[in-house]
């Protein structure tokens, strides 16, 4: 589906006075209704193609009651059927109530957590026309929800080195080097919608990509799928082009969203109703190998995750010598201290949010295993902190928890039902996204970790 002439169009979406918004939306119903009715086909086919499984979206999942309610209408009057639950499915891992709704009464552990979820919800609805499934799930936790969303505002839309265009690319190029459908579609719409380049995104497109971008190809293999190996080199080779701002800008983007697909991934996060068509394996080919090369060809190559035998070989980076809090947030701060204080407070929240909580009980203090979770991840790719009883791990994580961590932040396209289903602990849907949450943050200080420390070696 051509997301460019949906959404970006339907101007009522991102209107916050409810009179003007409810008259422009009205506007636009009709001029579907005329669509509909209209004696030409190409009138008709438009329709179906652009703006019905939108306004299906909108009936469904729109925290606005008068758009909801509107769009509900404007349905039932034309007759076109749909099935709710299945445009509501917000993952395949997670079932349906346990997911938090987007109006009406939602269950929270205290009014400050949900009038937060209500907030961020309109506030996502009226930049983006959507509130991502994504972010349906990060609805668990308000706090880190919030946390989320002001790092992405801040990497993608705030003043920076990168333009705009650029920045979404590199986020698309982050998502394809682990085959994340979801966050390609949303990286495309969200191009498209805030003026990006709609033929970059083709797949004819890669033609278009400016070289520049092209170059950060090996650094977003690498960091993708084994940190370890990015080095000063990679920067010396980049820095011919880019100016360190950029440069610090655009890794800081793949490495953002590298650990977001791992969420996605790891948590089945399917695509929201309008955005199912734009899935890449449907679209682009039925041929599983073509549609590898695509991600490769998208992503700048192939790699993959390999063992790193920590006893085996030298370990690139020491964290009791350089790690995210003394070193690594300072050259980020130098050139980008809106990021840096943004990634800051996620990681650091992510690392001591709990709600003494595990498989429904309460009272449980969780922090032995939420370290050893963080420690666990952090130590697949490498990284092994002197201070750190690593026996703790043993005892805290079962192998088959080990298993599902390790396939989360090192090959999430590899996650299946089947992993969750067989993690050895008693946890419910809430304990498992929380799991996924550490997971990615874990991941997130780790690439961030090796990138700054490649960054100070250069310079």
């Amino acid at each position: 589906m051509d997301t460019e002439g949906s959404i970006s169009t339907i101007k009522a979406l991102f209107i916050r006075d409810p009179e003007a918004r409810e008259a422009e939306f009205k506007s636009f119903l009709s001029m579907c209704q005329a669509l509909i009715h209209s004696s030409s086909d190409i009138n008709q086919h438009l329709f179906r193609t652009k703006y019905e499984k939108t306004i299906i979206r909108l009936a469904v999942e729109c925290p606005l009651l008068d758009i909801k309610q509107a769009s509900d209408e404007f349905l039932r009057i034309n007759r076109i059927a749909y099935d709710p639950s299945f445009v509501e499915t917000v993952s395949a891992y997670i079932p349906a109530s346990e997911i938090k709704p987007l109006s009406g009464e939602a269950d929270f552990r205290s009014d400050r957590e949900k009038s937060l979820y209500m907030t961020i919800n309109q506030e996502l609805f009226f930049t983006l026309g959507r509130v991502t499934h994504l972010d349906r799930i990060m609805g668990a936790f308000p706090d880190y929800m919030q946390k989320h969303c002001e790092v992405i505002k801040e990497v993608l839309f705030e003043s920076g080195p990168l333009q705009f265009d650029w920045r979404i690319y590199i986020a698309y190029m982050a998502s394809a080097a682990h085959k994340c459908d979801y966050l390609m579609s949303t990286c495309e719409e969200q191009g498209k919608l805030y003026g990006g380049k709609a033929s970059w995104f083709s797949p004819q497109g890669l033609s278009e990509i400016p070289a520049k971008i092209k170059e950060l190809s090996t650094a977003n293999l690498k960091l993708a799928h084994r940190p370890w190996e990015f080095d000063e080199n990679d920067i010396h080779a980049l820095l011919g082009n880019w100016q360190i701002s950029e440069l610090c800008h655009a890794l800081v983007i793949l490495c953002v969203f590298h650990s977001l697909s791992s969420i996605v991934l790891g948590l089945g996060i399917c695509p929201e109703y309008d955005l199912v068509k734009q899935n890449r394996r449907a679209s682009i080919s039925d041929d599983l190998e073509e549609d590898e090369d695509d991600y490769d060809r998208i992503a700048g190559g192939y790699l993959t995750y390999t063992h790193y035998d920590i006893s085996a070989h030298r370990r690139p980076v020491r964290p009791s010598d350089f790690n995210w809090n003394d070193q690594g947030f300072n050259i980020i701060e130098k050139y980008l201290p809106g990021i840096a204080e943004k990634l800051m407070n996620r990681i650091r929240y992510t690392f001591v949010m709990t709600f003494d909580t595990i498989g429904g009980e309460e009272g449980i203090n969780t922090a032995n295993l939420r370290r050893a979770i963080w420690m666990y991840t952090q130590r697949v790719y490498g990284l092994e902190y002197d201070d750190y009883d690593y026996s703790n791990v043993n005892e805290q994580i079962k192998r088959q928890t080990k298993t599902y961590i390790k396939e989360v932040a090192c090959a999430p396209h590899r996650v299946t039902r089947r992993h969750i289903e067989l993690i050895d602990m008693k946890l419910i849907a809430e304990d498992i996204i929380h799991v996924n949450f550490l997971i990615c943050e874990a991941r997130l200080e780790t690439e961030l970790i090796y990138t700054t420390n490649a960054v100070q070696a250069f310079i």
